[in-house]
């Protein structure tokens, strides 16, 4: 395996494209989404608000029009969550962008605690309930929710924040770091009693269609759709791209690295060397171990969804 000496090469001009050609477009919309968009559908008539929900990484390509129409029919509040990730300049902008398409925006990091943008949720649905007509639902006193959005943006970690905040009850829906955790419209779940207010989780639901290569490769890249989809090796290649156009060189510090490189082949190679990631071969056939470049690869694009390489949003604004 090459030394970590070898690995890096410095003084090279970083690219200015990106080949997207690399990427194969095909069908990122599982039947359970399908079924999904129309048990949210069949759930409207007793709901009195909605919350779409999105990574504020992401907050126009991880707009799916399709939930955003289901909002419409119903007051409704957008939230970009996992602010955190994203510099405070840049939010900004985006919430500008937003109120110019007369949409109000609440920044969230539910994974805090003590959030303001969580702590305001429920106060601005309650507002925008009250300066609309509930149609069939006046005579309830409770009020119903649904929360909306693509894959693995946050919303059962949402949830469970409210729920935690307003009633200092455990969490009730189900999360984890990857995409497609919560496949049906659930049950109620009561975040808050005075006044009682529940919310139904729903499934993460993409586009049928992706718009773009680069479109897939942001959405991969936030985790709204299975690594495998696209391919380790070639998110990370993206990735590294990304970063260095944008003049981000903390990734260096971030891998302890000798400079910035523009090879994410080479880059990879260098972590398997540092952190001994091979495949083994067959003894049998006399194969020897090789360097496990799609772990290398899930490594590097794992410190980044962290936050490690710094703040970064793909969308421009």
């Amino acid at each position: 395996m090459a030394t970590a000496h070898s690995v890096l090469r410095h003084g090279l001009q970083m690219r200015s494209n990106f080949d997207f050609s690399k990427l194969q477009l095909r069908s990122w919309f599982p039947r359970h989404m399908a079924v999904g968009m129309m048990q949210m559908q069949g759930k409207l008539h007793s709901i009195d608000a909605v919350i779409e929900v999105h990574d504020a990484r992401i907050p126009f390509t991880g707009r799916n029009f399709n939930l955003s129409d289901i909002g419409i029919l119903k007051p409704s509040i957008l939230v970009l969550n996992k602010v955190d990730l994203v510099a405070p300049e840049r939010r900004e902008r985006v919430a500008s962008r937003f109120n110019d398409m007369g949409h109000e925006v609440l920044f969230t990091n539910s994974k805090e605690p003590s959030d303001r943008g969580v702590e305001c949720i429920v106060e601005k649905v309650l507002h925008k309930i009250k300066n609309s007509n509930r149609y069939n639902r006046s005579e309830f006193p409770e009020i119903n929710l649904m929360i909306l959005g693509i894959p693995n943006v946050g919303k059962s970690s949402l949830i469970n924040s409210l729920r935690n905040r307003n009633m200092h009850r455990k969490k009730a829906a189900a999360v984890a770091p990857r995409p497609g955790v919560t496949r049906c419209v659930m049950e109620r779940i009561q975040v808050c009693r005075r006044p009682q207010v529940y919310i139904r989780d729903t499934p993460g639901v993409l586009a049928p269609s992706i718009p773009s290569a680069e479109a897939g490769l942001k959405l991969a890249l936030a985790a709204t759709v299975d690594d495998r989809l696209v391919g380790a090796e070639l998110l990370a290649d993206y990735l590294l791209f990304r970063l260095n156009k944008a003049g981000r060189r903390e990734y260096v510090e971030a891998l302890q690295l000798s400079g910035p490189t523009d090879d994410c082949r080479r880059l990879l190679l260098l972590l398997c060397h540092r952190h001994r990631m091979t495949i083994t071969g067959n003894a049998k056939l006399g194969l020897r171990e090789s360097p496990n470049i799609a772990r290398a690869a899930e490594l590097f694009v794992k410190h980044w969804r962290a936050g490690d390489y710094g703040c970064q949003m793909l969308d421009e604004c």
